[in-house]
């Protein structure tokens, strides 16, 4: 654990390592040496803190777990490098274009993440082929302590907190300092009940531009 941290190359490095000698990461490491088998792969597992410094994170997507099926997560939220689209990015992508943000169709996310999105999910880690099985492993200890860092070292960013887990953190983020916009998961058991129509992505780029006078994101990508 402590190599994989030691790998990342943006300023979390410092702050994971502080966490990691404080044992914040003690259970977490317990419980993957005991469940050898899930994903994303190890590599990949902090991925989303290795794009981008923590003052110039823009806008916070939070996620639940990673994909539970091989060769699909790549450590960013909702995003997939096997180019499979799934239910819940097709239905993203369909808010992209209902936002007038242009025409996405890669699941491939990373273009995002080098913009300033910090894709995140709250549990980092999943069991093969069992959603959720890692929910009591640690990791929401760190990935609120990470929202909570952002909330505090950001000088203004905008947060999208779509469905319950996720509307659950906006406790942790100084409103004063920062926007939030929430709405129903993108998943297609919730979209249809306020996902889709919510506009997120035209106001956080609004938001971006007129409140914390920062560039845009493109969010059709490639």
């Amino acid at each position: 654990m402590f190599k994989l941290i030691n790998d990342i190359e943006t300023d979390w490095k410092n702050v994971f390592i502080e966490w990691y000698k404080n044992g914040m990461f003690k259970k977490v490491e317990k419980n993957l040496e005991e469940h050898t088998n899930y994903f994303p792969y190890g590599k990949f597992i902090f991925r989303a803190f290795n794009f981008v410094n923590v003052k110039d994170i823009k806008v916070v997507i939070l996620g639940q777990d990673p994909y539970h099926t091989p060769s699909t997560a790549d450590g960013l939220a909702f995003s997939t490098y096997n180019k499979k689209v799934t239910p819940s990015l097709k239905n993203i992508f369909n808010e992209i274009a209902n936002s007038k943000c242009g025409t996405r169709t890669n699941p491939d996310l990373s273009d995002l993440a080098g913009q300033g999105v910090l894709l995140m999910n709250t549990i980092l880690t999943v069991g093969a082929g069992k959603p959720l099985s890692h929910k009591s492993f640690g990791w929401q200890e760190i990935t609120n302590a990470a929202i909570k860092y952002i909330s505090d070292n950001n000088d203004g960013a905008v947060f999208l907190l779509w469905g319950n887990e996720a509307k659950k953190r906006k406790k942790l983020i100084d409103t004063n300092k920062h926007t939030i916009f929430e709405s129903p998961h993108p998943s297609p058991l919730s979209a249809h009940h306020g996902f889709i129509g919510n506009k997120h992505f035209l106001l956080a780029n609004q938001t971006l531009i007129k409140k914390y006078n920062k560039k845009k994101i493109e969010w059709q990508g490639c």
